[in-house]
């Protein structure tokens, strides 16, 4: 997922830059989930954990299997840019930066989703119930049709 522009900034402080090389160093440059080392070639195993390509590996055995590419970054566990502590980042490759975000890029694609498009507002529910209540119908009015 990009940076939301307004996100940036946080991304570019000197203090970010140290922090993350201080992660990458940490977790030694390989992806603390799927232990893919930084900038290798390879595939995901059966169990998602990162098979580097081996030099003169049969190409029988590559058949439909998709190679990746790791590049290590810095996640943060709260999803809180700016919140740079040791403890709070973590070193994922981009696949599982993904699928450790999901559920936080879900929520956050959803709160867009319904800001763009305003639902019904509580006053508007509540004009509704009281209207199926009193044994109305939500369906929408017909239009009158003048002669």
């Amino acid at each position: 997922m990009p940076i939301r522009p307004e996100l940036r900034p946080l991304y570019r402080t000197p203090e970010y830059k140290a922090a993350r090389a201080a992660c990458r160093e940490r977790a030694g440059d390989k992806c603390e989930a799927c232990g893919g080392l930084n900038r290798a070639i390879g595939y995901r195993g059966p169990d998602a954990k990162f098979v580097r390509l081996a030099f003169g590996q049969a190409e029988k055995e590559l058949l439909g299997v998709r190679l990746v590419l790791i590049q290590c970054g810095a996640s943060h566990v709260n999803n809180v840019a700016g919140d740079d502590r040791p403890e709070n980042l973590r070193c994922l490759c981009r696949g599982c930066h993904l699928a450790a975000d999901k559920l936080f890029h879900k929520r956050t694609r959803q709160v867009r989703k319904d800001a763009a498009r305003p639902l019904l507002t509580p006053e508007a529910w509540g004009m509704m119930f009281e209207k199926l209540a009193e044994g109305g119908t939500c369906a929408p009015r017909e239009k009158e049709v003048s002669t």
